[in-house]
């Protein structure tokens, strides 16, 4: 992801400058542990409290999968409340909640279709290839003449 952080920062740069028409981002930070959310931490607050109507950030934790045990369940309780009263994720410390497990392509894809009006959509990814295949796979489903879902992947 930190290729794309670096895109991010300057198009905040840019959106604070009034120098692009980017109206909105959705960043998906997919990781496996919260090591990874630590480098970034700064940068992400940034971009949510500087322009929070631009930038969308979400975090997925793939690491914490069986969220369902009576344990799980109390802790997001917990989780959440403290998340209500402080604004912070207990997890990556941000004001931008922690979601466990891996993102639900579909959800998010249907959501975009049903509130973008843009009709190209960039799609940009980092990740590993299954996961990159996996983006490939969604974007072709969930394009149509209407709405168009390009993918870019950065290697590195």
């Amino acid at each position: 992801i930190s290729p794309f952080v670096a895109v991010a920062k300057d198009l905040l740069r840019k959106i604070e400058a009034r120098e692009t028409v980017t109206r909105r981002v959705k960043l998906l930070f997919v990781t496996r542990d919260t090591r990874e959310i630590s480098w970034l931490k700064d940068t992400l607050q940034d971009l949510t409290l500087t322009q929070p109507a631009v930038f969308d950030i979400s975090i997925y934790l793939t690491s914490a999968k069986d969220m369902t045990s009576e344990s799980a369940t109390l802790f997001r309780i917990g989780r959440d409340m403290l998340y209500q009263h402080t604004g912070k994720d207990v997890v990556s410390g941000l004001n931008i909640s922690t979601n466990f497990g891996r993102p639900a392509w579909p959800a998010i894809f249907t959501h975009i279709i049903n509130t973008d009006p843009a009709r190209r959509v960039g799609v940009f990814t980092c990740a590993p290839p299954p996961l990159t295949a996996e983006l490939e796979q969604v974007t072709k489903q969930y394009s149509s003449p209407a709405k168009k879902f390009v993918l870019k992947r950065e290697l590195f």
